[in-house]
């Protein structure tokens, strides 16, 4: 398996792993802009790409981490871990101070909504804050 940048050359690709997840999916053109102006990987094997971690901007100095998604066939080996912390190692180099990502059980979704808090937590971020039904993730990048 390789981690690679996005581009908006796979956006198609992008959108076929989305819609195995999801009825509808983010609009093409939105998707070919936040993978252009944005950090924003993808994991390929074997020629095809297996799941893709993108961002957008939540403020100037900090970045939100969109989606990340990982088919179903691969997970639980550590790609998810990697999509994401190559995406904030991308945005640190970009300056950006922090990074904000939410998980929600109202979000669309064709299979079993998952707890990624423990995930999240390993990976450094804490809970910025919670309501019944959504979770608020932020991970600082530096000490103020």
């Amino acid at each position: 398996m390789i981690l690679r940048n996005l581009s908006p050359n796979d956006v198609e690709e992008m959108r076929s792993i989305y819609l195995l997840y999801l009825d509808t999916g983010l609009p093409e053109e939105r998707l070919r802009y936040l993978v252009k102006k944005h950090p924003a990987v993808c994991a390929v094997e074997d020629g095809q790409m297996i799941g893709f971690c993108y961002t957008n901007i939540f403020a100037p100095d900090i970045i939100c981490i969109a989606n990340i998604f990982v088919s179903e066939h691969y997970r639980n080996n550590g790609i998810g871990e990697k999509l994401l912390n190559s995406v904030l190692r991308q945005a640190k180099k970009e300056k950006f101070v922090s990074a904000i990502l939410s998980n929600s059980v109202l979000y669309e979704t064709k299979l079993e909504k998952k707890n990624p808090g423990k995930f999240y937590i390993k990976l450094g971020f804490e809970i910025l804050y919670q309501t019944p039904n959504t979770i608020v993730y932020l991970k600082k990048f530096c000490d103020d």
